[in-house]
């Protein structure tokens, strides 16, 4: 009798813990990031998806771009994808391509969102997450993550990107998504955060509207044109931190 009552016990504290813990991601790198374009506010075909996974609740399999009057796609293994798929423990870049499929017929506004589809969880940790293209209205990159906390809507950040002229017809954009390889107070690309990094928001500093290679934060942390105290306080929070060394995070 014993025997049998301790089996019941000991199955119902099994059910309990498996009832109470649910799903648990097996490593905190995890992430899924929808990135969306838009040209005169009307949204792309579709949605590119950069997923990085262990496991397969977040695995798909690669599908080629849908075809529409403008798209958003990340180009992997020699193709364009609307899910591109990496390794939690990956540290390629995701590569951002804006196509049209023909001709504009007008100068046309553009921008780009960003969003986590199942937030709060699958942020890809504590990764740092930083966005760069020549298509930036200002600025050649920005923080994503602190966008985010400074966004008007929760979990949406919209970036406006530099318009797109009359008769512009293929490729009209390209950007790069670093998830824990690149920090963004670090101007030079070096791989680190230093003195030297200062001297570039130094050099710009005060200057009037324009592009900068210091112009790594705003108000809302966004790139604004300037270089002032945001990106001061953009290259303070960063400072000394190292790419490499996910403990200087």
């Amino acid at each position: 009798m014993k025997s049998k009552h301790a089996g019941r016990v000991l199955a119902g504290c099994v059910i309990f813990l498996f009832a109470s813990v649910g799903y648990v991601k097996a490593d905190p790198n995890e992430g899924a990031l929808d990135i969306q374009s838009f040209l005169n506010s009307q949204a792309s075909a579709d949605t590119v998806r950069a997923v990085r996974y262990s496991n397969s609740y977040l695995r798909y399999s690669s599908s080629p771009i849908i075809s529409g009057e403008h798209n958003v796609t990340s180009f992997f293994a020699e193709q364009d994808n609307w899910y591109d798929q990496r390794p939690a423990d990956s540290n390629e870049d995701f590569h951002i391509r804006y196509l049209l499929e023909d001709p504009t017929t007008e100068t046309k506004t553009s921008k780009v969102r960003f969003s986590f589809p199942y937030y709060p969880d699958y942020t890809f940790g504590n990764n740092p997450m930083v966005y760069g293209s020549d298509n930036l209205r200002y600025g050649p990159v920005f923080d994503l993550r602190r966008a985010f906390a400074l966004a008007p809507e929760p979990n949406r950040v919209e970036i406006p990107l530099e318009d797109v002229p009359l008769g512009t017809s293929g490729e009209y954009g390209t950007g790069i998504l670093d998830i824990g390889t690149r920090i963004l107070g670090d101007t030079s690309d070096s791989g680190h955060v230093d003195l030297g990094d200062f001297a570039l928001i130094a050099m710009d500093w005060g200057e009037g509207l324009g592009q900068y290679v210091g112009d790594i934060a705003g108000p809302n942390g966004i790139p604004d044109g300037y270089v002032d105290n945001h990106d001061l306080s953009a290259f303070c929070d960063d400072y000394l931190k190292d790419a490499n060394d996910p403990n200087t995070w």
